[in-house]
């Protein structure tokens, strides 16, 4: 009798949850490119996570335990946040590295800023390497006089400054004709003289305003 129980118990689980199409929402993804995934956060005015979820990939760019900024092959950017207890972006993920991404989409917003991200932490919420050593996009070229902006979140972005010392939390600061662009104090810095010029290359991330964060002394050349 319990042998066949069993199935009965079963096929009448499957048909109940065929009938709530809502409860596999959870394990459902929607592929979608970054820009498209951005447009879907204003869209909806996505301010925190749900049952949507997003796959898309792209490449890193800067790499830390538990979260990471992400561009595709035009430099559309977006932060992927993780679970450091299911794995850790700077330990299981380089940057250069391609990866594919499922999770929640929503914008972060603060008094002077905001965050478009994908939330991994989520329900069926993974990260994983398809290749390694991918070639980067173009930077943004930042013109004398520009600073980092919204509209440059998540961007890989380039600028020639003069470097002005430390600010009073240890961030690196540098004139950019007559705009000052600060750069993330736990980014990989080589050496610098006070007064003298760089170019730079980093992604515009955020951590109290807009900041540049750069994750190899090799985009630090002196001019």
């Amino acid at each position: 009798m319990k042998k066949v129980l069993l199935p009965l118990l079963i096929a009448s689980l499957v048909l109940v949850l065929a009938g709530c199409p809502g409860w596999f929402d959870w394990f459902k993804s929607t592929v979608m490119s970054i820009p498209e995934i951005i447009q879907w956060i204003e869209d909806n005015d996505a301010t925190s996570t749900g049952n949507f979820l997003v796959e898309t990939e792209g490449i890193i760019t800067y790499a830390y335990s538990y979260y990471a900024y992400v561009v595709d092959e035009n430099n559309n950017g977006i932060k992927i946040e993780t679970d450091s207890s299911k794995f850790d972006m700077d330990d299981d993920f380089s940057p250069q590295d391609r990866i594919r991404i499922v999770g929640s989409p929503y914008r972060k917003d603060y008094s002077d800023a905001f965050e478009y991200r994908i939330d991994t932490d989520v329900a069926s919420g993974m990260v994983e390497l398809i290749e390694s050593n991918v070639d980067l996009p173009d930077p943004v070229i930042l013109s004398a006089g520009a600073t980092l902006t919204s509209d440059l979140f998540a961007k890989l972005v380039q600028f020639t400054g003069v470097y002005k010392g430390l600010d009073g939390y240890s961030h690196y600061t540098f004139d950019n004709g007559g705009e000052i662009i600060t750069v993330y104090k736990y980014s990989d810095m080589p050496a610098l003289t006070v007064d003298a010029t760089y170019t730079i290359m980093g992604v515009v991330g955020q951590t109290y305003g807009y900041k540049l964060f750069v994750w190899d002394q090799n985009y630090v050349t002196a001019e």
